[in-house]
C-alpha cells in the first residue's frame, strides 16, 4: 500500500525543512512526496491524492498543516497519518503520536486507524482548539514572536505575560445547541475538540476526539494576579477546579459579543466575533497511538 506524504517545509520555523531529508530516506519507492508552496496548498495536495485514489496521507508539520489535510480528506475514506514537525504538535499530543519527527515517522506502520470528529468555525476545519478572547490575542502576538524563530511553549508564555498587562475580561454571550446563557464576563471561551492546545496547555481536561460532542470552557471574570497563579495549572488541567472556570459541552456554540472580540482557530488567528463552533461526528480516520485519556467529569 503506498503512502502520500504532504509535506509543509516551512513549518516549525525551520525544523520540516531540517529534518524532512533524513525522513525522506525511509520513504519507499511506491510512495509519493508532495510539497506545499502557500498557505491552504495542503488542502488541494490532499483533495488531489484522493482522487488519484491515495488510501493513506500523512501530514508532515504542525497543527496547521494537519488541520489543511483534514480538510481536504474529508467526505473520503482515506487514513490521515501525522508526523509532528511543528511549534506546537497539540494533535500529535492528544492522538498519543511521539514527539520526534524520526520516531514518529518510524511508527506510521504500527499505529491504528481511529475515527475522530472534526470541528469547524464556518468553513474552516480544526483538530484541536478554537475559542475567543484573551487566548486570541496572545495567538496573535505569539505569531509575531515565533516569527524571530523562538519555538515550544516559551514564545507562548512572552506573549501571555505581554497581553495580560492591557487585556481585561470582556462580556460574552453563548448559545449552546440553541439555548442561550445569561450574558458573563469572561476571560476567555475556548471551543475544544480535543484537550490540548499552546504547545501543551491542557485548556479542555474532559474532551475526547470522538464523543460526539465539542467542550467548551468559559474562564471567568479573574483578576490578573489570579490568572498568573492559574496559568500554570492548565498545563495539568488542574484549572478544572477553579470557582470561576466553567465547563459545558454541545454540537454546536456560538459566540457573541457586545463589543467584537478576537478569534483564534487551531491557535491561528481567525477574525472576531461572532462565530459559530459545530461539529462533524466520526467525520474522520487518523493513525493514533493510545491517545490521552481524558480525565473523568465530576
Amino acid at each position: 500500500m503506498s503512502v502520500t506524504y504532504i509535506v509543509n517545509l516551512t513549518a516549525g520555523r525551520g525544523l520540516t525543512e531540517r529534518v524532512w531529508p533524513t525522513l525522506a530516506r525511509s520513504v519507499a519507492k511506491d510512495d509519493r512526496i508532495l510539497v506545499t508552496e502557500r498557505s491552504g496548498h495542503a488542502t488541494d495536495l490532499a483533495r488531489a491524492a484522493v482522487t488519484s485514489g491515495a488510501s493513506t496521507v500523512v501530514a508532515v508539520g504542525g497543527d496547521g498543516t494537519v488541520a489543511e489535510v483534514a480538510r481536504g480528506l474529508l467526505g473520503s475514506s482515506a487514513v490521515m497519518g501525522h508526523v509532528p514537525t511543528g511549534a506546537g504538535c497539540d494533535l500529535a499530543r492528544a492522538l498519543g503520536l511521539p514527539r520526534s519527527p524520526a520516531a514518529a515517522m518510524a511508527a506510521l506502520d504500527q499505529l491504528r486507524p481511529t475515527v475522530l470528529d472534526v470541528g469547524l468555525a464556518g468553513d474552516e476545519v480544526f483538530l484541536t482548539v478554537s475559542g475567543v478572547g484573551f487566548d486570541a490575542v496572545v495567538a496573535a502576538e505569539d505569531s509575531r514572536t515565533r516569527a524571530t524563530g523562538m519555538t515550544g511553549t516559551l514564545p507562548y508564555l512572552l506573549a501571555t505575560f505581554k497581553v495580560l498587562r492591557t487585556y481585561r475580561p470582556r462580556l460574552v454571550k453563548l448559545t449552546l445547541d440553541g439555548k442561550e446563557l445569561p450574558t458573563q464576563r469572561a476571560l476567555l471561551v475556548a471551543v475544544a475538540n480535543s484537550q490540548y492546545y499552546a504547545g501543551g496547555m491542557r485548556i479542555a481536561p474532559y474532551a475526547r476526539l470522538d464523543d460526539g460532542l465539542l467542550d467548551v470552557v468559559v474562564v471567568g471574570d479573574l483578576s490578573v494576579p489570579d490568572t498568573l497563579l492559574t496559568l500554570p495549572k492548565v498545563f495539568s488541567g488542574a484549572h478544572r477546579t477553579h470557582s470561576k472556570v466553567r465547563f459545558y459541552q454541545a454540537k454546536e456554540v456560538v459566540v457573541d459579543a457586545p463589543t467584537p472580540l478576537a478569534a483564534h482557530l487551531g491557535g491561528e488567528p481567525a477574525g472576531t466575533t461572532p462565530l459559530t463552533f459545530r461539529l462533524m461526528p466520526r467525520a474522520l480516520t487518523v493513525l493514533s497511538g493510545t491517545g490521552a485519556p481524558a480525565l473523568v467529569r465530576p
